[in-house]
């Protein structure tokens, strides 16, 4: 669904775009209604990539936890094209006056760099790289921090999407990293002990 929809705005992008040259050989008035146009195609563009990058890879990371972190790599991946396509959305959003619109921007920015840190996090753990993946663990618990705290300090609760984050920052993603660092710190203990003996 997310791939036709993206098909049909790139199809309208580039219709907007062919009229536009059309019409600035008759008028220049008209310029003005295609930069419109191109403006809010563009913006359509961009929200339809964070949502088709985000489903993606929330599908792909069920199943996905601690004690079992294959397929970290492409759920990283995928959100990085979400932070990419969410950063230029806020890009083209920054005029925008609303201020709720901007919080919200910049809380799914915060909420994607959380998400990438954690499965970068699981998958220094599934690669058995203890040391990396405990300081990752740190980094994460950093990111995650900051996320419930710009949600609670710009009073996001009242938004729907700002409570789902937060819950999933703290009943899944968090636990999890907490039980990685936990992981990873027994992990090293042992081969300091095994370096002992």
């Amino acid at each position: 669904m997310y791939l036709t929809l993206q098909n049909i705005l790139d199809d309208a992008n580039f219709l907007i775009v062919k009229e536009k040259k059309e019409e600035a050989r008759r008028s220049e008035a008209s310029g003005a209604l295609y930069n419109t146009l191109l403006s809010y195609v563009g913006h359509l563009s961009k929200q339809v990539s964070v949502d088709r990058n985000t489903l993606q890879a929330r599908l792909l990371q069920v199943g996905i936890s601690a004690s079992d972190p294959s397929g970290t790599q492409n759920i990283v991946r995928i959100y990085e094209k979400a932070l990419r396509a969410q950063q230029q959305l806020s890009q083209l959003e920054k005029e925008s006056k609303d201020p709720n619109k901007l919080l919200l921007n910049e809380l799914n920015e915060v909420y994607l760099k959380a998400l990438i840190s954690f499965y970068i996090t699981l998958n220094y753990a599934s690669m058995k790289q203890y040391h990396e993946n405990f300081a990752l663990c740190q980094h994460t618990i950093t990111e995650i921090e900051n996320c419930l705290d710009f949600v609670e300090k710009n009073l996001l609760t009242k938004f729907s999407g700002a409570t789902e984050v937060r819950n999933d920052l703290q009943h899944r993603v968090l636990p999890e990293v907490l039980k990685s660092k936990a992981l990873a710190h027994a992990k090293i203990l042992q081969q300091e002990i095994a370096q002992i003996q």
